[in-house]
């Protein structure tokens, strides 16, 4: 059984990052060829940074979009993300990802999710892409990349 046939209006994907290929939403998108102001709404947060995931791909052509480097005036994106060189455990640029902290998301409970994170490598990724909506190379942390990166060193080749 395949879900061809559908003609939605309206639909919402929850979740994307989650998603392994865009069938179903190509799926959904292609049965709203017959409506006049069809709509379709991505909501997610970020998760394992992979190119062949559909999420990772759109989130990188909204910043394009955004950016002004590809032009699209039938898309709307609005990504909440912490900039490139922020330090994902400074209170501070807790809000760039989540604008309602402090009124729905409570600042105790991003004080102690983060904590947990900067103690227990293995909830780093958690944190990062459920609250902080920051995209990871993996959910499975070895060592904080601020550890590897504290201890990078210049290699004289020659």
């Amino acid at each position: 059984m395949t879900q061809d046939g559908l003609n939605p209006s309206c639909f919402i994907v929850d979740e994307y990052h989650a998603a392994q290929n865009s069938d179903n939403y190509n799926v959904l998108k292609s049965g709203q060829a017959s409506r006049k102001n069809p709509l379709a709404i991505i909501i997610s947060s970020a998760g394992v940074l992979l190119d062949t995931y559909p999420c990772f791909e759109e989130c990188k052509v909204g910043m394009e979009i955004l950016r002004g480097l590809k032009e699209d005036d039938s898309r709307f994106f609005a990504i909440y993300q912490l900039d490139p060189d922020d330090d994902w455990r400074d209170e501070n640029t807790w809000k760039k990802a989540s604008p309602n902290y402090k009124v729905t998301v409570f600042e105790d409970y991003m004080k102690e999710r983060i904590l947990e994170a900067k103690n227990d490598t293995a909830k780093e990724a958690d944190v990062k892409t459920k609250n902080l909506n920051m995209w990871v190379q993996s959910m499975n942390a070895w060592l904080p990349n601020e550890l590897i990166d504290n201890h990078m060193q210049k290699v004289d080749m020659s």
